[in-house]
């Protein structure tokens, strides 16, 4: 699984190789939600950073835990300057971020050092009863561990 950002990535998916696939999240205007496609999705833009997929209320509360060094007191800042929209299941709509302000929240806290891992280990140590996995999870978990094959749970 990859995002689709700025630098998109070319994976030469052949058929044939059954063994390998690649899916790709991508934010979809036309619904307001992030979606899992093919690698060779036409639909590219606009730059959907995995961060913008994540589950708005855990990724809120991970922010407000996050320690004030290295950037953390500017997405802080960002986060809540920015226009909730409480309907919205996923960071992208659910902030609605400029893209000023979005570039911002990605170069000044996620693009910095470490941040991404003490973000996600943050994020997904936060109590997952309060929220659903967004779609694209389960879409993610149903194309690679289909229940039939299930050994594990995911935890995400």
């Amino acid at each position: 699984m990859v995002d689709t950002d700025a630098m998109l990535e070319h994976v030469d998916a052949k058929p044939e190789n059954k063994s390998i696939d690649f899916q790709r999240i991508v934010y979809d205007s036309s619904t307001s939600d992030v979606i899992l496609v093919k690698i060779d999705h036409q639909l590219t833009a606009p730059a959907t950073e995995i961060e913008h997929s994540l589950n708005p209320v855990r990724f809120i509360q991970t922010v407000k835990e996050l320690p004030d060094e290295d950037g953390g007191t500017e997405i802080k800042r960002i986060v809540s300057e920015s226009k909730h929209i409480a309907s919205e299941n996923n960071v992208y709509s659910h902030l609605n971020l400029t893209p000023s302000e979005n570039k911002a929240m990605m170069e000044k806290y996620f693009d910095i050092g470490n941040n991404k891992v003490v973000f996600a280990r943050k994020y997904v140590s936060i109590n997952s009863a309060q929220s659903s996995p967004p779609d694209w999870i389960l879409k993610l978990r149903a194309h690679f561990a289909p229940e039939s094959k299930r050994t594990r749970k995911f935890v995400i």
